[in-house]
């Protein structure tokens, strides 16, 4: 029995659709590849210098923490990660503030009474500062929140993290910190 010319053309139909489907994943895949190489940070590079001044009135620059580890951790207050990692981030500034580690949180398209709400809600005793027009989101070519960099002495960018701190990688940072911390003492 041979299958009728109406069901061939909807196995087509549907075939063409699916293909499609992938061709349109891969392409917006690679963008997100091609953009991150293009904009952004690389490990072992230098990051993009940036001036923020933070919800405190503090005007810092990332210059200005030079021969410091530094994690900057991109959070906002709508995001549900964001708030199950802050934990993590107070206990890492806890821990290891006093040894050089500098934390600084940088709220991405928030609201300014969003984000001290939050940064209150989650008792966060490091610098945060607000993301005025993603400008620093997209030198770092950011694509969602959380994400993370830390910074070695040297000023070179020796870890990234792609997404929220859990209990899963939380012990991997903190011994990245440990290491950095260590080196060039």
């Amino acid at each position: 029995m041979t299958d009728s010319p109406n069901k061939k053309a909807s196995m087509s139909a549907a075939n063409l659709t699916l293909l499609v489907g992938v061709v349109l994943v891969i392409v917006a895949v690679g963008l997100q590849l091609m953009r991150r190489s293009v904009v952004g940070v690389q490990v072992g590079a230098p990051p993009p210098p940036f001036e923020v001044t933070t919800y405190d009135g503090e005007s810092v620059q990332l210059s200005d923490f030079a021969g410091k580890v530094v994690l900057i951790n991109f959070w906002a207050s709508w995001c549900i990660p964001c708030a199950q990692e802050a934990p993590y981030l107070n206990e890492l500034h806890a821990d290891y503030a006093e040894a050089g580690l500098v934390l600084l949180g940088l709220s991405h398209s928030d609201i300014e009474r969003d984000a001290r709400a939050f940064i209150a809600e989650h008792q966060a005793t490091y610098r945060n500062a607000p993301d005025t027009a993603s400008r620093i989101y997209q030198a770092y070519g950011l694509t969602g929140v959380p994400e993370s960099f830390i910074i070695g002495r040297d000023g070179n960018l020796a870890y990234f993290l792609p997404g929220s701190i859990t209990s899963t990688n939380y012990q991997s940072i903190r011994q990245t910190i440990e290491t950095l911390l260590n080196e060039g003492v």
